[in-house]
């Protein structure tokens, strides 16, 4: 009897911790999931919740899930905030946790997952970029199966020295000749980024573009020492593990046209936040705009580092919610969800807990909140990797006015008056939370009976 093949699912732009869990299934499960190593990756919104019933239906169809499903899945830390990985499960899986090649990966991948921002040219925000600039799936994927491979022999200590080895930067003074000068240029390469830069015939604007790049080829890895998971490390781990010059460099022209791509869209989202965010009077710090870029969340917090809350409404009529990661956004997903609820004309009103509650309600779909160590810290209405939302029937003055009311929940409690250089005991600061907690429940029930706040 033919053995069944299985294909992975993942959410759309799946992360470096996604692709980490992947390359993990792909090795040390081909006898459990046979032909996942060469069987195209499927996508579905990353806010896909799933029965026992209906993840058994799936694996039986031969699908694997990765990254969504909700929490009965092996594989899917959304949802958990328990400080796990989708990674660090496959890891724990196939009890290779404290494999000595695996565990510098896997503790990279659970801390980039966790951090609201990574350096730009590392692993995980590379991936990212690359996803930014449209690099089709099956090519990130690739690329990724690359750096994996070479670190984890790298991390084992299987080096297959080479003479003759160009460096980082000269890769990357060659990569920038070629998209941009000409065979007269070559002897460049033996300088630094920023001056072939200067000696190239290039238009302003995508100079502006370059520099970023100029600073890290130039500054930080020339200066720094080098980290396995930045760009320039991944490129010395492929060059010390067999890789070819030919792969090596397609892999950082590749990266590096990305990074263009991300940076003309960062610096372009960064004069669109300048000129258009409103600011709510708020006890937070609350930016509200309109747009379709998809690095306006970095962009805001670049150009205002005391942004505690950014609400983006794209064209679609979607919006997503961003915190800066200090605040549990629970008060606000329970106004929004309360207030979608109530519009949609459904009579009977969800529990003060159930509103709460992180991930999608059925009864809510509109509204995912995105928990990570039990704090509720985005709130999607569709996103990136949820294409298949429906918009939400509020108005941006709806959702404001629900962002409005939860504010000062989300602040503290109202009344108390905190020393900002004390340190409260654990005891002390659930106290806080028990109390702001109670006191958002009383409003929710006044609530009940009056039409939804409008702004």
């Amino acid at each position: 009897m033919e053995k069944q093949s299985y294909r992975i699912v993942t959410h759309f732009r799946p992360d470096d911790d996604e692709f980490v869990a992947i390359r993990i299934i792909e090795l040390w499960g081909r006898d459990e999931f046979p032909g996942v190593s060469t069987s195209p990756l499927i996508t579905v919104d990353a806010g896909l919740r799933l029965t026992v019933e209906q993840i058994q239906k799936w694996l039986a169809g031969g699908h694997v899930l990765v990254g969504t499903g909700g929490r009965l899945v092996v594989f899917e830390e959304h949802g958990k905030g328990d400080g796990s990985s989708a990674a660090t499960y496959a890891a724990e899986h196939y009890g290779i946790s404290e494999n000595p090649a695996l565990k510098p990966i896997l503790a990279y991948s659970l801390a980039a997952d966790d951090r609201a921002e990574d350096h730009p040219f590392a692993m995980a925000s590379i991936i990212k970029a690359l996803h930014s600039a449209g690099v089709p799936l099956e090519q990130v994927r690739a690329i990724h199966r690359e750096w994996f491979d070479a670190l984890y022999l790298k991390f084992g200590g299987r080096f297959i020295f080479t003479d003759n080895r160009p460096s980082f930067r000269q890769i990357a003074i060659a990569w920038l000749i070629g998209e941009y000068g000409k065979p007269e240029h070559r002897s460049l390469i033996f300088g630094s980024f920023g001056n072939a830069l200067e000696k190239l015939d290039l238009p302003w604007d995508v100079v502006d573009h370059l520099r970023e790049i100029a600073r890290y080829v130039d500054t930080e890895v020339a200066e720094g020492p080098l980290s396995d998971f930045d760009l320039a490390g991944l490129v010395y781990a492929m060059q010390v593990t067999g890789a070819t010059e030919k792969s090596v460099m397609h892999m950082v022209s590749t990266v590096l046209k990305a990074k263009v791509h991300a940076q003309k869209e960062f610096m372009a989202a960064q004069v669109f936040f300048k000129e258009k965010a409103a600011y709510l009077d708020s006890p937070l710090r609350i930016a509200v705009i309109r747009s379709d870029s998809a690095e306006m969340q970095r962009a805001a917090r670049a150009t205002d580092k005391r942004l505690s809350i950014l609400i983006q409404q794209r064209s679609s009529g979607h919006v997503q919610i961003f915190s800066d990661h200090q605040r549990d956004l629970r008060p606000l997903v329970r106004r929004l969800r309360e207030a979608e609820s109530r519009k949609s004309g459904r009579r009977r009103p969800l529990s003060f807990t159930k509103l709460s509650a992180a991930g999608t309600l059925a009864e809510v779909p509109e509204w995912y909140a995105f928990e990570k160590y039990g704090q509720v810290i985005h709130i999607f209405n569709s996103s990136l990797k949820t294409r298949r939302v429906r918009k939400t029937r509020l108005t941006l003055d709806e959702v404001v006015a629900c962002a409005l009311e939860a504010a000062p929940h989300l602040h503290r409690a109202r009344g108390v008056v905190r020393d900002r250089n004390a340190k409260k005991s654990p005891a002390a600061k659930s106290a806080a939370l028990l109390e702001l907690i109670a006191e958002d429940q009383e409003l929710y029930e006044e609530r009940q009976s009056q039409p939804i706040p409008s702004a």
